[in-house]
């Protein structure tokens, strides 16, 4: 039709066609110009020869018809119609063509210069020179840069001009179906090589530098094209993206062509390459007629290429051709097989390090054997391997790897939810650091794809259901956030690139190799392009660096990523130092960036991309908020203005080359804006700041302008509806304050660096934008952030806004301000804060008491109040709202239903905001036709009504509905988790805890029902799970385990555990229980049972949580149940509410009612009560003396034989249990009253171990009866010993059951055994030993050899040091049986054993080194492990040798030094430190044994991981410290690579150190087992400390802390407020009148600032309460622990606090067991708690959170009274040096001599075999140092000193024994008192 057209002379026969063809292109739904598109060459053609014969009339008709004009029909196809004319030699109608488009003919040639010169090389050679002639004639002059240019062109010149254009118009030419144009395109890509080459070389010449050699090496083709490959990929996107048809699918198949042979020409191709290419390929796979085309090439590439080279893609591919497979055709299905045969089958053994990452292909037969390939190259990873690698993929750009990734981990998580559990419930910390990644991953993907991808952030919220509602405490830390950073002033040129090359590292070159993303690609190479430029990385920095082996580049990137993910949270990793900061030179900052950035920005330095304008809507709005309707648009049009509001040249040019991107990407947007916001508040104009903080009013009083007054701090409900855009709107305005804060602090704190005390002058910058910032009122953020549940934002303002207030509000208004500020704490769930708060409100009002009640749990009073309430006022609402509240805390659900039910009938307004109670107490109520009418009733959607609309569903069983409805539920949720994961895992725990709640109802959906719909995936997966049990019974009792473990790892909160175990019952049991019809009498048992089981549950937690009505309730539901532990918890409950006697007969008549199915109990009844039955005689029954024996004193002795140790279940449902329960239960609580004989409690414990005898605690509470029996006995000078061997037999037998009680039980045994050795031990110090004595010794001693063969060595490890400072004892048995068991310990745990041991052996006592040595060649003898111990002994005492030589070296220069080079000062030492040494790093971790949790893997556990890092070598500067001791700061080099640092500390007993680092674990993990402490989450912060002997050691090195006192004093500084000097200060401690003065004059010269720190380390509200929280309850554990051990001299130097989370750590033990108290000026406070510190712990001071955790931990400690007496007797038998009057002279001679003496003490390890026996009976034959009662004496002085504070009988008077809240109270007033700070030494610094 076209030749027709243009051969027709007639115009109208010509138009007649035209309009035919019109026709045509209506039926194509085309316009003209795009309908004669795909013929456009021919159409050029005959376009010319018209133009040639002058027939311009007839083609005004064509320009008609094209609805183009003449102009524009030229300008569009003038690159067809130009290079023509110049081949055909037309310069006149080339002129002709230049006048109809209105433009000069040189101009309009060099515009289309790479056209022209592509149209000439390409055709026939003879008529390139002709052509070129004429072309050169017609550009001789061009407009270049404004300037005309005579010169004349060559062809080299010409070729330069066009290069880029020309390389892009040949490549695309390489897929030419004609090989001869393929051949001849690829011919002349190398005649443009050439002539680049040659331009370069001349253009060298001309200079005269010299020039190297490898500078101007020439480089190969594929080097030359790779600069220009963007260019080109980037048209051949624009083709196959071209949805017009304006391009023909002829040539879009051509462009894909053209990709085989530039990968050919490319080779070796770099990865990055290479995915852009395979980008283009990606695209056109979606498109069904390109698709065989896009097959054909790619399968071409990958037989081309070497597997490796498809590491970084392999995954990519796999997803996207197996998405495809199902999908396409036989043929194309076969080239997809072959290329993933190719990838996955035939490159295995290449790939298959790489397989771990890719996703499973469908399932289906042909993918078979693929599949098992990636499962089998996956299971070679472990679980958390596999985890950590999903994590990883889960973070990827690539959109399409992270929604194949997430469906994957859902899965997988399905698959090992089991280990999973397991896992969570572990307390290493690498573990909890990958769960914590897995958790902050998710919701980050949720905030990520948002809006954007529905499918995967649906599949990340499933996800976070399975791992289920963990602990926050479990979770570590807030979201990391990657715009922390504050680059202040982008003006200067240093900052600006600094800010660029971290965001081009961080958030830029990520999403650029993101594949796929083919619309935005340009915009994102152009941002980089420019940013590149603007950083000065060009060329020629790239020209100097040398390259890598791809392979070498990927492995290093592979092994750097699972280190840095494998040791996130380990202390010694120091954190990567900021991209780009402080190198100068582009060199630098190009070799600061990771090498895989590099690989990208490669691609585009001295790229040509043009800038595509992006612009702002001109009628922008100010605020926007108002006028938009979802997050991403508000955010991406205010960003975007606020770019046209920059000044400056720098921060211009940055932003506006981020401007193109800002459209394409939220989390771009969301980096760029903290950074832009304050740009603008620095340097913009007063209106664009004023309209910024506008905007973000706006934004937080949703759309309402209540920037400036707001009336209250609180309104609202925090769970009242906030929109999308308001949440997510309101986070992020959050995170813009957060910026600016820190920035304001950053600026604040520069300030203090003015030297001298001179103040700094004003700075008006600062006031400005605290002004600005100030405008926004506290009240809004706070309300704002209370209605999105970001509680600790909402304190962090409100608390703000008080100290602020304070000075200039009356005290009325402050009480005002605290009941609203008690309010956030309520909802925080934190009483400890709210009893702190409650202490400063004087009112005492109804509504102040009421929040009291309600954080402390006491709902029946808040019922009270409330009903009261009703009462007087019944037609407010609030009352109604809160009564219900309290009926659904107490689960009366029927009262409220009820309740409810006539309030809405009476009040129908009222129906709204009262209808998710009815709908909620409906289904918990199984009211289930209230619920439908409920239901019904619904208006808004919320997450209470689809768990009604779900719980309907599971009851009928409506498959469709209810995986509708769930999949509604679960979206509801995605708004509010995304803006509370921007923030904080604990923040969007009440979202998580209901995506819980949904998994576990699915799971219960799918468990009865068999069919399933095939697009419930999830449900699928259970379904298929659980299906493998016959019944509904067997598929539950599969899942009943990680029910039961699901439900541990939740907080500790009873409201949020009591909703999953309703949700559970009714789901799981309720409702199949009345399907009587289908359930069998045993599987109706079994749900029965079950229920009544949670019931107990529920009962213990609600009498836990001191909730009476509904422990009751739930407690007669499980008995109406059958549940026969509900008497155990009825018996709990009698007793908690003194109602003993009750309590006693319903024991004794639960124990006659089941007294024929068990074991005879005649024992266990008491005469407490007058119901029992007398008691037969002892003897009576023949069962007694087969398990237990009767002493002469009537005590019944248990049968405490030992077996091997094994993992064991203790079946807690089991019938005896539970009776050896109540057994239990019933006997303490009669020893505790003290009612009946000790004869008839022993009888007690007889009987329960009748019933049960697996039972660990049962041995305990014996050993402690039998212990507290000999105590009494000693006590009336007739010590019993009898007794206390019985207990060390049930404590062993204890052991042997269980690990639970290993803290209280081993320190005892130890100190019991040894002790008594020491005294049965024949010399004159006992000469009145009694026989009976000497026979219970031999019977302890007897049973410690059996422990010793029975017990897992870790459990004497974890008393190791207790045992080591008894290895001197003169008792030969006792020295034997305690050389076994540490040389059981060495052999089994010499990595950690063997730096105790060590210590020893360089010990300047030489009767412990002597012994130590003995022992050691003990060890030696042993025939496979002794020898290889003994070889790594022997390197441990090289290094200490070195070590203590190094600490002994005096450093005594003037001035003092500071750092020092080994090599150089002390070659010889630095010579044995550079070599590598088999110990391990000797941090706490790495010596510290973890436990088993339960007897379940006892046997199995190991406490310490296999792969510990040795010692690799110790870096070569040490620093040296300026304190007077000099210690030494030394690196040790692991063998992971990472950095360990010590301190080397000369002249200091370390074990005292040691001892009270011992002391602090032991603390630390009975505070871990106390429910009330572990729910606190409350520690102590321990280090590791190793002596080295008596004189010498290493202390663990703190990382990031720094000590209070230079805190403070920068805070004053900061705060402009000057310090008095010390002399008056000094005048004031030593007046007379010193508490006076301390108060009137001293203090306020230091107001309490402390309080600031807190916001300077975490300006993240979160984060900010965090670290407060551990300041003051680390504060807390430590005062009481300090208190306990007389710890002293507290000064400002030695407490650090960690700058990262708050932590207080305690150094310098010098001054233990009171000995403050002996100071020239004797210490009076217990512990320090100045009022900086107090001001630290908030509003509240030390009353509520310090106050409470200082009760906990001393009652923890009043609890555990032997075990931490027990750590501290190692000070009896191991004294202090400083306690030694004598023979000090003679130690420190030793000392000196012990290195020289090495090799000595290495040759005697050597010696021949002997006799365990001999070598004993020589160790205390030998002449050695005699025990010293002195020193002994004193240190039990010490002792008795603390049992009495420990015992509370340590006060003022000395005559009684305090509470501990009346200990508590006692020791934090005489801290706080001035008159006791007024009397402490200067130094102290009690004033800070």
């Amino acid at each position: 039709m076209i030749d027709q057209v243009f051969t027709e002379s007639i115009s109208s026969r010509s138009t007649m066609v035209l309009d035919e063809m019109s026709k045509i292109a209506r039926d194509k739904n085309l316009s003209h110009s795009a309908f004669l598109q795909p013929q456009n060459e021919l159409f050029c053609t005959q376009v010319i020869q018209k133009l040639d014969a002058g027939q311009e009339n007839w083609l005004e008709i064509l320009y008609s018809w094209t609805d183009l004009g003449q102009k524009n029909f030229l300008r569009r196809n003038i690159s067809g119609i130009l290079p023509k004319l110049v081949i055909l030699l037309s310069q006149e109608l080339i002129e002709k063509v230049a006048f109809l488009m209105a433009l000069d003919v040189g101009t309009l040639c060099f515009e289309q210069l790479d056209h022209i010169m592509s149209g000439i090389l390409m055709h026939d050679n003879a008529g390139i020179k002709p052509a070129i002639d004429l072309l050169r004639s017609i550009v001789h002059q061009v407009e270049q840069d404004g300037a005309r240019s005579s010169e004349k062109f060559n062809i080299v010149k010409l070729i330069a001009l066009s290069k880029v254009g020309l390389l892009m118009h040949l490549s695309l030419e390489l897929g030419h179906e004609n090989p001869e144009v393929r051949n001849k395109a690829k011919r002349i890509i190398e005649i443009v090589e050439e002539n680049d080459w040659k331009a370069f070389k001349e253009e060298a010449s001309k200079q005269h530098n010299n020039i190297s050699k490898r500078v101007i090496e020439r480089r190969s083709l594929a080097s030359f094209l790779q600069q220009h490959i963007l260019a080109v990929l980037s048209e051949i996107n624009k083709a196959i993206m071209d949805t017009g048809q304006r391009i023909t699918l002829g040539t879009k198949a051509k462009h894909l062509r053209s990709l085989t042979v530039l990968v050919e020409i490319l080779q070796p191709i770099q990865s990055t390459v290479l995915s852009q290419i395979v980008s283009p390929l990606n695209m056109a796979l979606n498109l069904r007629g390109l698709r065989i085309h896009a097959l054909r090439v790619l399968k071409s590439i990958v037989d081309m290429l070497e597997p490796m080279q498809f590491e970084s893609l392999v995954a990519h591919l796999v997803q996207s051709l197996g998405g495809l497979y199902l999908n396409v055709n036989k043929s194309e299905q076969d080239i997809i097989f072959s290329i993933l045969d190719r990838l996955l089958v035939q490159s295995q053994d290449k790939l298959l390090l790489v397989f771990h990452d890719v996703g499973a292909l469908p399932t289906i037969r042909v993918f078979e054997e693929m599949n098992m390939i990636l499962r089998s190259a996956k299971n070679t990873d472990g679980f958390e391997q596999q985890l950590q690698g999903l994590t990883d993929r889960l973070g990827s750009e690539d959109s399409e790897l992270a929604r194949q990734a997430v469906v994957e981990l859902r899965e997988f998580l399905l698959a090992n939810e089991e280990r999973l559990l397991a896992m969570a419930t572990n307390e290493d910390r690498d573990s909890n650091g990958l769960l914590s990644n897995l958790v902050q991953t998710l919701l980050s993907e949720i905030s990520r794809f948002r809006g954007l991808d529905a499918p995967v952030p649906m599949a990340c919220a499933e996800c976070l259901g399975i791992i289920g509602a963990i602990d926050p405490d479990r979770i570590s830390g807030r979201r990391t956030n990657t715009a922390t950073t504050v680059y202040a002033n982008l003006n200067d040129h240093e900052e600006a690139r600094n800010f660029v090359c971290e965001l081009i590292a961080v958030q830029l070159v990520g999403k650029s190799r993101s594949i796929g993303d083919v619309p935005s690609e340009s915009h994102w190479a152009f941002t980089l392009q420019e940013l590149l430029l603007f950083c000065g990385i060009s060329k020629d920095v790239l020209e100097t660096e040398p390259s890598s082996n791809l392979s070498n580049r990927t492995s290093q990137r592979t092994s750097a990523a699972f280190t840095q993910s494998y040791y996130a949270s380990s202390p010694a990793v120091q954190p990567n130092r900021r991209v780009g900061a402080n190198y100068k030179s582009p060199k630098d900052r190009w070799r600061a960036f990771p090498r895989h950035v590099q690989e990208v920005l490669e691609l585009l330095i001295d790229a040509k991309y043009k800038k595509t304008e992006t612009s702002t809507p001109s009628d922008q709005h100010s605020p926007l908020y108002p006028h938009v309707k979802t997050f991403q648009e508000w955010l991406t049009h205010w960003t975007l203005s606020l770019t046209a509001k920059v000044i400056g040249r720098n921060a211009k040019e940055v932003f506006q080359a981020c401007k193109h991107v800002i459209p394409y990407d939220t989390a771009t947007s969301l980096y760029i804006l903290p950074h832009l916001v304050l740009h603008v508040l620095l340097e913009g104009t007063e209106r664009d700041q004023r309209e910024i903080v506008h905007e973000m009013a706006v934004v937080l009083g949703d759309g309402q302008d209540l920037g400036l007054d707001h009336a209250h701090l609180i309104s609202g409900l925090p769970n009242q509806s906030m929109s999308e855009l308001h949440q997510l709107g309101s986070q992020t305005v959050f995170v813009l304050l957060d910026h600016i804060t820190k920035w304001i602090q950053q600026r604040r704190n520069s300030r203090t660096r003015v030297p001298g005390n001179h103040r700094p002058p004003q700075d008006l910058i600062l006031q400005t934008v605290q002004s600005h910032l100030m405008s926004i009122s506290h009240e809004l953020i706070v309300n704002t952030a209370f209605r999105s549940k970001a509680y600790a934002r909402a304190l962090f303002h409100s608390e703000q806004h008080i100290r602020d207030s304070k000075p200039k509000m009356s005290e009325l208004g402050i009480q005002s301000l605290y009941e609203e500020y008690q309010q956030l704490y309520v909802w925080m769930n934190e009483p400890d804060g709210m009893e702190g708060i409650s202490s400063l409100i004087t009112s005492g009002s109804l509504p102040q008491h009421l929040l009291q009640c309600e954080s402390a749990g006491r709902w029946e009073e808040v019922h009270a109040y409330h009903e009261l309430g009703v009462q007087t006022e019944p037609s407010k609402l609030d009352h109604h709202v809160g009564l219900y509240r309290a009926l659904d805390n107490l689960g009366q659900y029927e009262t409220l239903l009820n309740g409810v039910e006539g309030d809405i009938y009476a009040h129908p307004g009222w129906e709204e905001s009262l209808n998710d109670f009815r709908i909620s107490a409906s289904w918990k109520s199984q009211r289930w036709g209230s619920l439908e009418e409920a239901l019904s009733r619904s208006i808004q959607s919320s997450f209470d009504s689809g768990l009604g609309l779900l719980m309907k569903d599971l009851r009928e069983n409506r498959v469709a509905d209810f995986e509708d409805h769930l999949r509604r539920t679960r979206s509801m949720l995605i708004a509010p988790l995304a803006a509370a994961g921007m923030e904080s895992y604990s923040r969007a725990y009440d979202r998580i805890v209901q995506l819980h709640m949904l998994h576990e109802l699915e799971v219960a959906f799918h468990s009865w029902n068999r069919t399933i719909s095939p697009q419930c995936s999830l449900g699928s997966q259970i379904a298929f799970k659980l299906q493998s049990g016959g019944s509904y019974t067997e598929r539950v009792r599969l899942y009943q385990p990680m029910l039961a473990r699901r439900l541990e790892l939740m907080a500790p909160s009873f409201k949020t555990r009591e909703q999953v175990a309703m949700l559970r019952r009714i789901a799981y049991y309720h409702i199949r229980i009345q399907d009587k019809e289908m359930l069998d009498h045993e599987d109706m048992k079994y749900l029965t049972d079950e229920c009544g089981r949670l019931w107990l549950e529920s009962a213990r937690t609600a009498r836990k949580a001191n909730n009476d009505q509904m422990t009751y309730s739930a407690m007669l539901h499980a008995e109406g149940l059958g549940n026969i532990s509900a008497v155990i918890e009825r018996v709990k409950w009698g007793f908690s509410h003194n109602n003993e006697r009750q309590a006693i007969k319903t024991i004794d008549s639960a124990l006659k009612r089941n007294v024929m199915t068990s074991i005879t109990t005649r024992g266990a009844l008491s005469r407490a009560s007058s119901s029992t039955l007398m008691r037969p005689k002892s003897g009576s029954s023949a069962s007694a003396s087969s398990s237990s024996s009767m002493s002469r004193t009537g005590i019944v002795l248990l049968n405490a034989d030992l077996s091997m140790v094994q993992d064991r279940v203790l079946h807690k449902d089991d019938q005896g249990f539970i009776r050896a329960k109540a057994i239990i239960l019933r006997t303490l609580w009669m020893d505790k009253s003290s009612i009946v004989s000790p004869g008839e409690i022993s009888e007690g414990f007889r009987d329960a171990a009748a019933e049960c005898d697996v039972w660990d605690k049962l041995y305990y509470e014996a050993g402690q009866f039998f212990f507290r029996l000999f105590e009494n006995s000693k006590r009336k000078n007739r010590p019993n010993y009898a007794y206390a061997t019985q207990g060390c037999r049930v404590y062993s037998k204890a052991l042997s059951l269980g690990p639970k009680y290993l803290y209280q039980i081993m320190p005892r045994l130890l100190t019991h055994w040894l002790d008594l050795g020491r005294r049965t031990h024949i010399s004159p110090a006992n000469p009145n030993v009694s026989a009976s004595e000497h026979a219970e010794f031999k019977k302890v001693n007897e049973l410690m050899n059996t422990l010793a063969d029975h017990l897992p060595e870790y459990m004497f490890l974890s008393a190791f040091p207790q045992i080591i400072s008894r290895i001197c004892h003169k008792n030969p048995d006792a020295f034997f049986a305690l050389q076994r068991i540490i040389a059981n310990v060495v052999l089994a745990y010499p990595d950690q054993a063997i730096w105790q041991m060590v210590s020893v052996s360089r010990s300047v006592v030489p009767e412990r080194k002597r012994v130590c040595n003995k022992i050691l060649h003990t060890i030696q003898q042993q025939p496979v492990l002794g020898p290889a111990i003994i070889d790594q002994v022997t390197e441990a005492l090289d290094l200490c040798d070195s070590l203590i030589e190094l600490c002994k070296e005096p450093f005594d220069e003037k001035p003092p030094l500071s750092k020092i080079s080994l090599e150089k000062r002390l070659p010889h030492i630095a010579l044995q430190l550079k070599r590598s040494y088999n110990v391990i790093i000797p941090g706490q971790r790495s010596l510290w044994p973890s436990l088993p949790k339960s007897s379940e893997t006892m046997a199995s556990h190991r406490p310490f991981k296999s792969n510990l890092p040795k010692i690799d070598r110790f870096l070569d500067e040490v620093d040296v410290m300026s304190s007077l001791q000099k210690p030494r700061k030394v690196t040790a080099v692991g063998s992971d690579g990472l950095h360990y640092t010590f301190l080397c500390k000369p002249k200091d007993d370390l074990r005292k150190d040691a001892k009270v680092m011992e002391f602090n674990s032991l603390v630390n993990t009975l505070l871990k087992k106390d429910r009330e402490a572990n729910r606190r989450d409350l520690y102590i912060r321990t280090y590791a400390v190793i002596p080295l002997n008596e004189e010498y050691g290493l202390i663990e090195w703190i990382h990031n802390t720094a000590p209070y006192r230079i805190i403070v004093h920068k805070l004053y500084r900061l705060n402009n407020i000057a310090v008095p000097p010390n002399a008056e200060i000094k005048r004031v401690l030593d007046h007379e009148d010193h508490a006076r003065l301390f108060v009137r004059e001293l203090v306020p010269k230091f107001p309490p600032v402390f309080y600031q720190w807190f916001k300077e380390i975490a300006p993240e509200p979160t984060a900010w309460f965090a670290a407060r929280l551990r300041f003051t309850r680390t504060a807390a554990v430590m005062s009481m622990a300090g208190y306990v051990v007389g710890l002293g001299d507290r000064h400002g130097e030695n407490l650090l606090l960690d700058e990262l989370n708050g932590d207080v750590v305690h150094v310098d033990f010098n001054c233990l067991f009171d000995a403050g108290k002996l100071f020239p000026k004797p210490e009076r406070v217990p512990f320090r708690l100045t009022h900086n510190m107090v001001d630290g712990m908030g509003l509240s001071g030390y009353d509520g959170v310090f106050r409470v955790a200082c009760e906990k931990t001393l009652g923890v400690f009043r609890n555990n009274f032997e075990s931490l007496v027990s750590v501290l007797e190692g000070f009896v038998h191991d004294p202090l040096v400083e306690w030694s009057n004598k023979k000090k002279g003679q130690q420190r001679d030793a000392a000196g001599n012990m290195v020289t003496n090495g090799e000595d003490s290495r040759a005697r390890l050597m010696r021949g075999k002997a006799d365990l026996k001999a070598a004993a009976a020589e160790a205390i034959a030998a002449d050695g140092e005699p025990y010293d009662e002195q020193q002994a004496d004193k240190a039990k002085e010490f002792l008795g000193v603390i049992r009495r504070k420990l015992m509370g009988s340590d006060n003022q008077s000395g005559m009684f024994s305090l509470s501990v809240v009346g200990q508590v109270e006692e020791l934090i007033q005489n801290a706080t008192t001035p008159d006791n700070l007024g009397k402490m030494y200067i130094g102290w610094s009690a004033y800070l």
